[in-house]
């Protein structure tokens, strides 16, 4: 998870981070407290990524 609007750490190294780690990513709108912003959003990616992990067993 992403955060758009991040102040403490700048959104466009966290872009490159995630790939150089080939991880997989979704922007939000938000600080970097992004899972207090869009509680939704970031519930999604919980669920999404214990879905893979599953079938990836």
């Amino acid at each position: 998870m992403l955060a758009k609007e991040n102040g403490a750490i700048d959104p466009k190294l966290l872009r490159r981070m995630a790939r150089r780690i080939g991880a997989n990513t979704m922007e939000s709108k938000g600080s970097h407290v992004v899972f207090l912003t869009p509680p939704k959003a970031v519930a999604n990616v919980i669920k999404k990524a214990a879905i893979g992990a599953m079938s990836a067993n």
